[in-house]
């Protein structure tokens, strides 16, 4: 449903290969590996747990983001077409310190090192 493309600059990202309705699933993350301590590539999925997920580790944050993390999934806010960018907001499932604070590419904010505060 979804497939890690590079970027001219090296970097990644995950774009969808099908389309996804708003509310449904964009990627499961139960296959991963869960992990004790948060990772620069880790997404936390709630009550302190993280996983390291293969493609799940590309999703890069947004302001704005088209997916949110529910559960152990990657969830569509929006409905997606394909080719869609699969993005979620860092600041909304994260807690500090992130494990490698950023600056957001959208508002310009450093993110991580301080209070985790929305972007907008």
């Amino acid at each position: 449903m979804v497939d890690i493309v590079e970027r001219d600059d090296g970097f990644k990202l995950v774009r969808t290969t099908k389309a996804v309705e708003a509310g449904g699933i964009v990627l499961p993350l139960d296959d991963g590996t869960f992990v004790d301590t948060p990772t620069r590539t880790s997404i936390r999925l709630g009550d302190g747990r993280h996983i390291e997920h293969q493609i799940g580790c590309c999703i890069n944050h947004a302001c704005s983001p088209s997916c949110e993390i529910s559960g152990t999934n990657v969830v569509a806010l929006v409905a997606l077409e394909v080719g869609s960018e699969v993005t979620f907001d860092y600041t909304a499932s994260e807690q500090l310190p992130l494990a490698s604070p950023f600056t957001c590419a959208q508002c310009d904010k450093m993110l991580g090192a301080g209070p985790v505060k929305p972007c907008q």
